[in-house]
């Protein structure tokens, strides 16, 4: 639904790090020209993302505050 894969993120995990540990050479992106560049990118990308949203003090990045719980009563 509108190109995001929230609704199967959980399920994806043990996905992820099985691609990790085997770094299958087919699975590297194109504008890099390994696994370790890849993931370094990645992990880039995250701090960037999460700089942006939460700023630079990353005690704003505690689990409760990042993955906040939202939870609405059916009949409130």
């Amino acid at each position: 639904q509108d190109g995001t894969l929230s609704y199967v993120k959980r399920d994806l995990e043990p996905a992820v790090w099985q691609l990790i540990k085997a770094q299958p050479a087919s699975w590297v992106n194109p504008q890099f020209t390994n696994w370790e560049q890849q993931l370094q990118a990645a992990f880039e990308q995250t701090l960037a993302q999460l700089t942006a949203k939460f700023g630079n003090n990353i005690q704003n990045w505690q689990w409760g505050k990042v993955n906040e719980l939202a939870i609405e009563h059916p009949f409130a």
